[in-house]
């Protein structure tokens, strides 16, 4: 899912890489957290998936505190429901690895 703010293109991209790091921020497993709280993220969580996963168009990572800021903008702007669902779009689309068996 692509995004639209300030005339910049967005997309969340992850990879198992990230998702250690999102752990090791969060202090919980990704689907300890989606599976507990029925893939609603709290406004932290949602803070540190989008710090983490966020990207230009041309598949550039932003800086994490950067990518926060832009994130807390998209969640305004798109919704708090919507933003979550885009989080989840992107892990089932990104790391598959995370839902085999489930």
């Amino acid at each position: 899912m692509m995004f639209e703010l300030e005339d910049k293109s967005l997309d969340l991209k992850f990879n198992i890489r990230s998702i250690s790091q999102i752990e090791r921020m969060t202090g919980g497993s990704v689907m300890a957290t989606m599976v507990n709280n029925n893939a609603m993220f709290t406004i932290n969580e949602m803070q540190t998936y989008l710090g983490v996963g966020l990207i230009d168009d041309a598949g550039k990572r932003f800086n994490f505190k950067q990518a926060q800021n832009i994130g807390m903008d998209l969640i305004q702007q798109e919704g708090y429901v919507p933003m979550c669902s885009a989080i989840i779009d992107a892990l089932e689309r990104d790391c598959p690895f995370l839902f085999q068996g489930a």
